[in-house]
Order: C-alpha cells, then sequence, then structure tokens
C-alpha cells in the first residue's frame, strides 16, 4: 500500500473523528450553556465528561490550578469560562443603563440577564444601612430612581449587588466636577438631590441638547413666579408610562402630578444624562413660559398662554418661537 492509498484511507476516519468531536463538543456546550450566571462544580464536571474532559484539556493549553466552582456568565460557554479561569484572565460582563431609564427597568433587565434574585433586589433596595453608603435619599418615596448614571458598565462576573449598585450610584458624582457642584450649590442654590429630580424631567420632555436648555430655563420661570410645573412626564411618572398623561389623570392627587402640585416632584423620575445635567446647571435665560411638541420630534417654545393655544391649534406657527 502506497502512501496515497494509506491516506485515501486515512481520511474519512480522521474527518469522522472531528465529526464526532466537533458534535460532542456542541452536545455538551448546548447542555451546559447557561442563561444566567451561575456556578459550576469542576470537578464534577470532569467527572461526568470525562473523555470530553480529557480531550480539551491539551487543547486549550488548560493549566492544573483551577478553582474549585466556576462562575458562568451569560452567552459564555463552560470551556470559555475553564480557559479564562486557567489564564487569569478576570472575565467580565456588559450592563448598560440607558438615558431616561427608570429604576423598574434598569432591576429588570439585571433579574433577566443575570442571576440576581427579585428577592436579592428587594432586601437590598430595603436595606437602610446599605442606603446610606450611597449618593443617595433614602427617606423619599422612589429611593434610588435617577440615582444611577447611564453608561455601560463592565461588570466582575462574580460581584455582589451592592457592589454592582455601588459602581452604578458613584458615577453620578464623575458627572459632577467641582467646579459644577460649586455653581450648583452657591448659584442655584440646589442640592444633589433637586438636580437629579429636574434633569430627569429635562431628561424626558426632550431629547435634543439645546431644547434641554431652553426646557430648564423654562422650569425655572415657573418656579420663579410660583407657577405649576405642568410637566407631563413627571405626572405620568406614577402610571409608569412614557406617554402623555390622560386627560383625567391630570387631575388625579399624587406626589409626582405637577398639574395637581406646587413646586418640584420629591423625587426624579428616571436616569439624567450629562446633557441634561449640564442643562438645568446652565439653562438658557429666556422670557419663554410655555411649550408643545406638535410631532414629538421638537417643540413650540411661547412666551404667552395665547401664544400657547395657538401653537396647538396651528403645530406650523413659527413666531411662537422668537
Amino acid at each position: 500500500m502506497n502512501i496515497f492509498n494509506f491516506l485515501r484511507l486515512l481520511t474519512p476516519i480522521i474527518g469522522l473523528f472531528l465529526i464526532c468531536s466537533f458534535s460532542y463538543w456542541k452536545f455538551i456546550n448546548k447542555q451546559i450553556y447557561l442563561k444566567k450566571c451561575r456556578e459550576i462544580n469542576i470537578s464534577s464536571f470532569e467527572k461526568s465528561h470525562k473523555i470530553f474532559w480529557n480531550i480539551y484539556k491539551d487543547f486549550l493549553f488548560l493549566t492544573t490550578h483551577l478553582p474549585a466552582s466556576l462562575p458562568i456568565c451569560k452567552n459564555i460557554s463552560v470551556i470559555k469560562s475553564i480557559y479564562i479561569a486557567s489564564h487569569n484572565i478576570k472575565k467580565t460582563y456588559k450592563i448598560r443603563i440607558d438615558e431616561n431609564a427608570s429604576l423598574d427597568s434598569i432591576l429588570e433587565s439585571l433579574i433577566n440577564s443575570q442571576s440576581i434574585s427579585p428577592k436579592n433586589i428587594e432586601y437590598t433596595l430595603n436595606d437602610i444601612t446599605f442606603y446610606k453608603t450611597l449618593n443617595a435619599n433614602f427617606s423619599i418615596k422612589g429611593g434610588l430612581e435617577g440615582y444611577f448614571s447611564p453608561a455601560t458598565y463592565r461588570i466582575p462576573c462574580n460581584q455582589s449587588l451592592n457592589a454592582m449598585l455601588t459602581k452604578f450610584n458613584n458615577k453620578i458624582l464623575s458627572n459632577i466636577f467641582p467646579d459644577l457642584k460649586r455653581k450648583m450649590i452657591i448659584q442655584l442654590k440646589i442640592n444633589l438631590h433637586t438636580l437629579l429630580t429636574l434633569a430627569s424631567i429635562v431628561e424626558k420632555e426632550s431629547s435634543l441638547q439645546y431644547e434641554k436648555k431652553v426646557i430648564a430655563g423654562i422650569i425655572f420661570n415657573r418656579l420663579k413666579i410660583k407657577m405649576k410645573l405642568q410637566m407631563d412626564s413627571s405626572s405620568s411618572y406614577i402610571f409608569q408610562k412614557n406617554i402623555m398623561p390622560l386627560k383625567f389623570q391630570t387631575k388625579q392627587f399624587n406626589e409626582y402630578n405637577t398639574y395637581v402640585n406646587y413646586g418640584i416632584p420629591p423625587g426624579p423620575i428616571s436616569s439624567s444624562s450629562v446633557s441634561s445635567i449640564y442643562a438645568i446647571l446652565y439653562p438658557i435665560q429666556s422670557t419663554f413660559l410655555y411649550f408643545y411638541s406638535p410631532n414629538l420630534k421638537y417643540h413650540i417654545f411661547c412666551k404667552t398662554y395665547n401664544c400657547h393655544l395657538a401653537a396647538i391649534q396651528k403645530p406650523s406657527l413659527k413666531k411662537c418661537i422668537k
């Protein structure tokens, strides 16, 4: 038998071996591919998948120094996690907090993407001792609403919920530099809680950076003349909807209904972007008191109520923007 015939005979055997190995690897991965972060016992895994382990142990150049248990995150297979652990690579996963995200939506994403139970979250959110370690007003209804800064965070796979929430909260202060903090306290005479409350209203009212500063100016104008804020975003907050409140809802009494109550709501209604925080710190000075959005894309700003009514009836009216 020459070398050519030998290779022809060996090729299907090698191919069959590779197919079987790949199929077995996919089967194992499918069995142990987890939807949420969880710990697996390495020794148990080694015993239950002995053949698989012996093949891939050398293939992945695994060291013998592996932990007794290993945290496995969403979208990370056991094999990849073992490789990471054996090479002392600290595995992290991403968590994204969007601008104007509510506290409920943030916590829901943690429950859906990680192995954090609702009971654990409930316990943490009711822990006054934990609250006191944060930059938050723990005495108000709403608690941590608005106190988590929008950003993409890299979180170690085995990090505790307390450490995770603390990281979200600490970024708030990094968005407020010393000079801004001085302006907030001395010139505007507002504290962090009031700043985040007003910024969250601006965040919900508009996504355009220029408009945010104009709306911030309108808020201060209304507060100055002791006019009700009448903001749809805060009035609909209690109903957990990002839409304009129904007419009957604007007449219902609740702490966040600025159509009924004077002054500033008791707390933030969402997370605030840096641009919304800057809008409150540096509002555009104007005589505008009213604004209306004809298509949810831009706003028409008015100085008088009659102008405001005209803008509602004729959204194309541009003279109100002067």
